[in-house]
């Protein structure tokens, strides 16, 4: 199976799972309404943002070396399954030890201590999983990835949400939906490795050389991976200071229906990422530009429908209540069209060895995130926040394109934006063995 043919299978598994999501959604908003989604949403800001800084960029070093340097998945699974509980716990201690001065000095004594508590278990489970679900990345097990994370996740959450619901658990039992749904997750991919790995209990561990070398990519990739996926978080978390919890949770609703459209372009990356890290770059300046030019594409497309239907729709299915979801989308939709370029092209660059160049990037929309946040919040106020995620988005982009022409000379500058009717012809040819068309 290639990579298109890969693409097109998690591509179908990733939109059957955002129909299930926004199911679960659906009945998760309106079962805690707007004042209690809102603080579901915070309570997970800060063990999110945690997780993302905390990993220290092992996970796309370990699919970079399972291709590059000798592969003992007994050692591999040993290693990072230990490191990651590791980490996770030494968080969840810290944490907890300034938990009253969080609530305090972020939250104005407005959160729920017990709840908070609970999420904070979502630190080891996921840190943890990151580093094992890495491994099966790495070993390109691209079907076992995409059904866990794409259809099981998402199915054991409706579950559990309409358990939640008919019990009238309330906030406290919606809170530990994610910990028992990564959980189960987790641990079936530690069983699936262990059970493939003949494992040796005597030889639990990399060795220390190749543990450097690991850790040595890992840490020039960390800041750029970590600000990646923080960069949003950290605005969040920034904006429960000023705003409401219902506000919040607007914010929160918004970002993840964009995720229904960035579904298609995080599907291409999810397949991707393993295979640019075994191309060369010729290979690369085949493949990158179709890539790129069939997702503007329809980006563009999903785009125009979403922010035309999105009032009628919010009003429909949620009610007035969140309608200022309606103008948070706006600034937010018109930069998902170009972020996921930034994701796919500072990926060619890092896994062609330069993965400082992640860093430059995030590290620049993120000071542009954080300088205007603030002025932009005494302006126009909650929007503000937005406006500044998008702007932040958008300088990730424009300097990811930088750094790519600038090591890819080769190609075409309008070549990432122009699908061509070959490109059209063979993802038609691609996708028709796939699915039934």
């Amino acid at each position: 199976m290639d990579f298109i043919n890969k693409s097109a299978y998690v591509f179908k598994n990733k939109y059957l799972g955002l129909a299930i999501e926004f199911i679960s959604n659906i009945l998760l908003v309106g079962y805690l309404g707007s004042e209690n989604y809102g603080h579901y949403t915070v309570l997970y800001i800060i063990p999110i943002l945690v997780i993302s800084l905390g990993s220290f960029g092992f996970g796309p070093s370990i699919v970079y070396h399972i291709n590059k340097i000798e592969f003992n998945l007994s050692q591999y699974l040993g290693t990072f399954t230990f490191l990651g509980l590791a980490l996770g716990f030494i968080y969840f201690f810290v944490i907890m030890f300034f938990l009253t001065f969080i609530d305090e000095a972020i939250y104005n004594n407005k959160l729920n201590t017990d709840l908070f508590f609970i999420s904070l278990l979502f630190i080891p489970i996921m840190i943890t999983q990151k580093y094992l679900r890495a491994i099966v990345r790495g070993m390109y097990n691209i079907k076992l990835f995409s059904l866990l994370l794409d259809i099981i996740a998402p199915i054991l959450r409706l579950i559990f949400i309409t358990i939640i619901i008919y019990a009238n658990l309330g906030l406290e039992g919606v809170c530990y939906i994610p910990i028992i749904t990564q959980s189960i997750i987790t641990f079936y991919i530690f069983v699936y490795l262990f059970k493939i790995s003949e494992i040796n209990f005597n030889n639990l561990f990399i060795n220390k050389i190749s543990f450097i070398i690991i850790s040595k990519f890992a840490f020039k990739n960390y800041l750029g991976s970590a600000l990646q996926k923080s960069n949003e978080t950290l605005i969040i978390l920034i904006s429960s200071s000023f705003l409401t919890f219902k506000e919040v949770g607007c914010l929160n609703l918004a970002m993840k229906l964009l995720q229904i459209i960035a579904g298609f372009s995080n599907s291409i990356i999810t397949v991707l990422m393993p295979k640019v890290s075994k191309s060369s770059i010729k290979q690369l300046n085949s493949s990158i530009p179709k890539v790129t030019s069939i997702l503007f594409f329809f980006n563009f497309i999903a785009i125009v429908l979403y922010l035309y239907c999105l009032e009628y729709f919010v009003k429909l299915v949620y009610g007035n209540d969140f309608i200022e979801v309606v103008g948070f989308s706006v600034p937010l939709a018109v930069v998902t069209m170009f972020l996921p370029f930034a994701n796919i092209l500072l990926l060619a660059i890092t896994f062609t060895g330069d993965p400082l160049k992640k860093l430059y990037a995030r590290g620049l929309g993120l000071i542009v995130n954080l300088v205007l946040v603030y002025p932009l919040f005494i302006i126009y106020g909650s929007i503000g926040f937005v406006i500044s995620i998008a702007l932040g988005q958008f300088i990730i982009f424009l300097s990811s394109l930088l750094f790519f022409k600038n090591k890819f000379r080769e190609i075409e500058f309008y070549r990432l934006f122009i699908i061509r009717l070959n490109d059209i012809k063979y993802l038609y040819r691609t996708l028709k063995k796939q699915l039934p068309i």
